[in-house]
C-alpha cells in the first residue's frame, strides 16, 4: 500500500509541472506528419528506400498522436484548475492566446493570395465539415485543427459539470460511440467528422483522470504496458487487413484508429510514471520539434503542396529523395521557429495574466 501511495505521490509531483518528455512525444508526432507529407514524393530505387517509403506512408498516425496528446494534456489542465475562481476565463483566454494568432495570421495571409472556397468554414474552425473534394488543397490539413478546437470549446464544460470519475466513465462512452459512428459512415466523414474522431481525445482523457485518482492510478500503472502492446498489435492487424497504409479503410477506420489512441495513451502514461521511458523522449532535438510543432504543422503543408505543384524539386527528389525529406523537415522547423520568435511569443507572453486563481489567489494552471 505504501509503495502504491508513494508512486501516486511521485506521479502527482510530475504532473504538477511541465513534463519535458511530453514535448518529445509531440516532436515525434510532428516528425511523423512531416515525413508523411514530404515523404510520399520519395522515389524508390532499392529495398531500403522502399522500406523508408512505406514507413513514411504511415506518418499520418502523427495526427492521431496529436489528438491523444490534446486529450491528455487539456483534461489534466482542466482537472487541476476546475475549482479555480476564473476556471473558464483562464482556460479559454490562454487557449486563444496560444492558438489564434498563428492560425489567423496563416489564414489571413492565404486569403490575401487566393479567394478561398467555403471561407467562413475555415475562419470558424469548421474545415473538417467541408467535403474533401471541395477543400482548397493547401489547406487540407486544417481539418485536424478544426476538430481540436471544437474539442477545446466543449470539453471544459463537461469537466466542470462532472465529477472526475463521472468524467472518466463519460470518456469511455464517448470513445465507444466514436467507433460505432466510424463503422456506420463512409468516405471522408469516417476520417474527418468530429463525432467519429473523439476516441483519441476520450481515451487519453480517461488516463488523465486515472492518474489523478489514487485508486484508478494503480490500474493505469498496471495497464499502460498491455495498452501499448495491444494497441500496437491491433493497429498492425488493421493495417494487414486493409492491405494499404491509409486511414481510410474499413479495418483502420473501424478499430485501427482506436488502437492508435490506446497505444498512444499507454505511451503517455508510461512517460509520466516511468523514468526509463521519459529519458529518451527528453532529447533536446526532439523537444525542439515539439516546442514549435504548432506553427510547423500550419506552414509545412502549403510548402509541400507548392513544391509539388511547381515541380521545383522533382529532379532532386528523384535522385536524393531521403535528403529532400530531411531538408524539408529542417526547413519546416525554421518556419516554426520564425513564427514563434517573430509573432507567436508576443501573444504567448500575455498568458500569465490569465493564470487560474483559487480562493487563495494562488496560480496553479500549468504553463
Amino acid at each position: 500500500m505504501r509503495a502504491i501511495e508513494g508512486h501516486f505521490a511521485r506521479t502527482a509531483a510530475v504532473l504538477s509541472r511541465p513534463v519535458p518528455a511530453l514535448d518529445g512525444v509531440r516532436g515525434i508526432a510532428i516528425l511523423l506528419v512531416l515525413f508523411h507529407h514530404f515523404g510520399y514524393k520519395y522515389t524508390v530505387h532499392n529495398r531500403v528506400q522502399l522500406l523508408l517509403h512505406r514507413s513514411f506512408e504511415l506518418g499520418w498516425c502523427g495526427v492521431d498522436l496529436f489528438f491523444v496528446l490534446s486529450g491528455f494534456l487539456i483534461t489534466g489542465i482542466l482537472l487541476d484548475t476546475r475549482r479555480a475562481a476564473n476556471y473558464f476565463q483562464s482556460f479559454y483566454a490562454r487557449r486563444v492566446l496560444r492558438i489564434f494568432p498563428a492560425f489567423f495570421l496563416f489564414l489571413g495571409g492565404t486569403s490575401l493570395i487566393v479567394r478561398l472556397p467555403h471561407a467562413a468554414m475555415y475562419w470558424t474552425y469548421l474545415a473538417n465539415w467541408i467535403p474533401y473534394s471541395q477543400q482548397y488543397p493547401p489547406l487540407y490539413h486544417l481539418w485536424s485543427l478544426s476538430i481540436e478546437e471544437q474539442f477545446y470549446f466543449v470539453w471544459p464544460l463537461l469537466v466542470f459539470w462532472l465529477a472526475p470519475r463521472q468524467l472518466g466513465r463519460a470518456a469511455i462512452l464517448i470513445a465507444a460511440a466514436a467507433v460505432v459512428i466510424r463503422s456506420d459512415v463512409h468516405g471522408w466523414l469516417r476520417y474527418e467528422a468530429t463525432p467519429a474522431r473523439l476516441d483519441g481525445f476520450a481515451i487519453s482523457a480517461l488516463a488523465a483522470v486515472a492518474l489523478r485518482d489514487e485508486e484508478w492510478h494503480a490500474w493505469a500503472v498496471r495497464l499502460w504496458r498491455p495498452a501499448l502492446a495491444l494497441g500496437a498489435a491491433g493497429f498492425f492487424w488493421a493495417l494487414w487487413r486493409a492491405h494499404e497504409a491509409t486511414p481510410h479503410s474499413a479495418a483502420m477506420g473501424g478499430i485501427g484508429l482506436s488502437c492508435i489512441a490506446i497505444a498512444g495513451t499507454g505511451l503517455l502514461v508510461g512517460t509520466v510514471t516511468e523514468g526509463f521511458l521519459a529519458r529518451p523522449l527528453e532529447a533536446r532535438w526532439l523537444r525542439t520539434y515539439g516546442k514549435y510543432s504548432y506553427a510547423i504543422y500550419l506552414f509545412h503543408f502549403p510548402l509541400s503542396v507548392w513544391l509539388e505543384q511547381t515541380g521545383a524539386v522533382q529532379g532532386f527528389v528523384a535522385d536524393h529523395g531521403l535528403l529532400y525529406v530531411i531538408a524539408a523537415a529542417g526547413g519546416s522547423l525554421l518556419l516554426g521557429i520564425a513564427s514563434w520568435r517573430l509573432f507567436e511569443a508576443r501573444f504567448n507572453a500575455y498568458k500569465s495574466r490569465f493564470a487560474a486563481r483559487h480562493d487563495t489567489d494562488a496560480a496553479v494552471a500549468p504553463a
